[in-house]
């Protein structure tokens, strides 16, 4: 299928590395133009020079955690021309006991993890709602609907982007801007590769042993999730609009 996102703009936040990245390429590979973002001058401009023999690529920078961070990063990639696309992926994990979280790091995963996305999103949805066509991801989790207690920071803020999603939609009535949320299950990321080492085979085995409902019985890969963005980020997906997109393998039972 043509996702026809040729001659698309899309801006990709947090996209020099991980799933961000991935998402960049698979826009990259059906013709879409692409905007990948940090807050490192360094990492950014390693990515575009990376990724440029698979399309046209530019680079913006800033630190989405702050007011000012977001604003510089929206005005250098607003030089690229009007963004089509926007694939908030920027946010942190965090894991750890409940009673051990203080008040610095819950402040942290509320700036990365859901500010970086408001800020975004109210640079790019009204501009959007004018030319009356757009789209916007957001990077939920599937903790946004199962919360857990050693992840329990980052499951109020998935949960808390899962909201923000749906009420942005909202706005969108009349239009064919469309506002939806991905809520990826555990998928295998450097990090994740680094974490298991040489046992991650084993590891993996063991992690779905304890998590029987998942279907799919194995971490996603980055490029399967990926795909996923790049699907719901075509015009040719009007019909889903304020939608739970769920890529979790099967493993929430919920309905």
């Amino acid at each position: 299928m043509d996702l026809q996102l040729s001659g698309q703009l899309a801006l990709v936040t947090g996209s020099t590395s991980g799933i961000g990245k991935a998402v960049a390429k698979a826009l990259l590979a059906e013709g879409a133009a692409v905007i990948v973002s940090s807050f490192s001058e360094a990492e950014v401009a390693r990515t575009v020079a990376g990724l440029s023999p698979l399309g046209t690529v530019y680079g913006a920078v800033g630190d989405l955690s702050a007011a000012e961070g977001a604003e510089a990063l929206a005005a250098q990639a607003d030089r690229a021309g009007p963004v089509d696309i926007l694939i908030n992926n920027m946010g942190v994990n965090s894991e750890g006991a409940f009673a051990d979280t203080d008040d610095a790091q819950w402040e942290r995963a509320f700036q990365l993890n859901v500010m970086s996305a408001v800020r975004m999103s109210r640079h790019y949805l009204p501009q959007m709602l004018r030319r009356g066509t757009g789209r916007i991801l957001f990077a939920s989790s599937a903790c946004g609907l199962e919360p857990m207690g050693n992840k329990v920071a980052y499951s109020v803020m998935k949960s808390a982007v899962l909201s923000l999603s749906r009420a942005l939609a909202d706005l969108t009535r009349g239009t064919e801007v469309t506002v939806n949320a991905v809520l990826p299950g555990p998928t295998l990321t450097e990090a994740l590769r680094q974490q298991f080492g040489a046992e991650l085979e084993a590891g993996e085995a063991e992690f779905f042993a304890a998590r029987p409902s998942s279907l799919l019985g194995r971490f996603l890969t980055m490029e399967e999730l990926a795909r996923i963005y790049a699907c719901y980020a075509s015009p040719l997906f009007l019909a889903s609009n304020g939608a739970p997109i769920r890529a979790d393998g099967g493993m929430i039972r919920g309905l």
